[in-house]
């Protein structure tokens, strides 16, 4: 991976140079890829991302936004900082970090970093993971209802395998939940979303149960939102024996 970088007047970007050959202001504006009809979808949160399909990249943009009551009146607004230490460069350089140690999370292509007086707004294009779907609305799904118990309880590890490899890299995901997971074709698990992320130090640090409650308390809470939600104290428990069992070699979960 070649990272190239650019500064214009209050201006600066960071992209993947073997996936883009140069980055323009508009390359992170959802109009600009409207008008090339390359939008396919979107997905709404506090943040709207939109899925763009252009020649044979396959990508998601993302601007960044404030939340809570600050975020109301400054909405995507942040209070002047230096380019390296915005919060789409930082994710741009912590993805790429990962992506480099082999760690299951979208590799990155660009971000954007803009001033503005007091003020800078920030961007980032990342790859999106073909024919993915998130955790939740897996769970959602008959395919996840009609697995075999096997099968189920497989994935689950699997999940707490790919958390344990976040964890053995130090890497803190500061909102890990279950729309933040993703589930491929292939059932292959990813992470996403690593917005104010970053490595911390500590083999034993309490941040990583911390992680895994965060988790838990998601899923506890969509089960409550949800009656077609359905997962079980014997699932969870999977995941934390992948993530507990985890090795280099990764081993087999056989269930009892």
């Amino acid at each position: 991976m070649t990272i190239q970088q650019r500064h214009a007047k209050n201006r600066y970007y960071i992209w993947n140079n073997h996936v883009l050959s140069a980055v323009e202001p508009h390359y992170f504006s959802p109009t600009f890829w409207q008008q090339k009809n390359s939008i396919v979808g979107s997905s709404k949160g506090r943040n709207t991302a939109y899925f763009i399909d252009y020649e044979e990249l396959q990508m998601v943009l993302r601007r960044y936004y404030r939340g809570g009551f600050v975020g109301k009146i400054f909405t995507d607004q942040f209070f002047l900082a230096p380019a390296h230490k915005s919060r789409a460069v930082q994710e741009f350089q912590l993805l790429q970090w990962m992506h480099e140690q082999g760690l299951p999370v979208p590799q990155p292509y660009a971000a954007f970093y803009e001033r503005s007086g007091l003020f800078y707004r920030a961007s980032i294009l990342i790859e999106r993971i073909p024919c993915a779907q998130d955790f939740f609305s897996f769970l959602l799904t008959k395919e996840a209802a009609n697995m075999e118990r096997e099968q189920q309880l497989t994935l689950w590890f699997n999940i707490g395998v790919a958390i344990q490899k976040l964890h053995a890299a130090q890497v803190y995901h500061s909102d890990l939940n279950c729309h933040n997971i993703l589930l491929d074709n292939t059932r292959k698990v990813w992470l996403i979303d690593f917005d104010k992320c970053e490595r911390r130090v500590g083999q034993t640090s309490p941040w990583k149960n911390e992680n895994l409650n965060r988790l838990k308390r998601s899923l506890e809470k969509e089960r409550s939102l949800h009656p077609s939600f359905d997962w079980h104290d014997i699932q969870w428990q999977a995941l934390i024996q992948g993530y507990n069992d985890y090795t280099q070699s990764v081993p087999h979960f056989t269930p009892s």
